[in-house]
């Protein structure tokens, strides 16, 4: 809600909700917060973190205006920011145009990772192939039948068969 303007700001309360847990229950609280918004460019100017001094009236009454000094530090701080961005930006665009060196090497790089793949893959297709021709080999071997004729006759000893006492 807009409460006045001042040296060209337009002065605004905003009431902001906040939740809170207490004991298990959604509590709110409401906090009111006071900002400075400039008409030319939109930005919102705040001091001391929304946090107003209610101790003390008379600073309590310069919250809009130390909100608004800030303005031309933040400006100059900006200001000095862009203007190392702006000198960084010749550099930047040699870099950008300047060719890649090692493009020739890292052509051959991909080369021999597509050759080795490609014999990676041939070699798998070779083990699946034998496996598979192992596989069928074992299916067709004939099964031989032996007879208990043929086979050693064991010698079975009587035991003594006795009561344990």
């Amino acid at each position: 809600m807009k409460i006045g303007s001042l040296y060209g700001f337009e002065l605004f309360v905003r009431r902001q909700r906040e939740t809170y847990d207490d004991k298990g229950m959604f509590e709110y609280h409401y906090k009111n917060i006071l900002f400075a918004e400039s008409k030319e460019s939109g930005i919102k100017y705040l001091w001391n973190q929304v946090h107003i001094n209610n101790d003390n009236p008379r600073i309590a009454a310069r919250y809009f205006i130390n909100a608004i000094d800030r303005v031309d530090a933040l400006k100059e701080k900006y200001e000095k920011n862009l203007q190392e961005l702006e000198q960084n930006i010749p550099m930047l665009q040699q870099l950008v145009v300047k060719p890649f060196e090692k493009e020739n090497e890292l052509a051959q790089y991909k080369k021999d990772i597509s050759k080795l793949e490609r014999e990676i893959s041939i070699k798998i297709q070779e083990n699946q192939m034998k496996q598979h021709e192992v596989a069928d080999v074992v299916k067709e071997t004939p099964v031989i039948k032996i007879e208990k004729s043929l086979l050693p006759k064991k010698e079975y000893s009587k035991k003594s068969t006795g009561i344990r006492v």
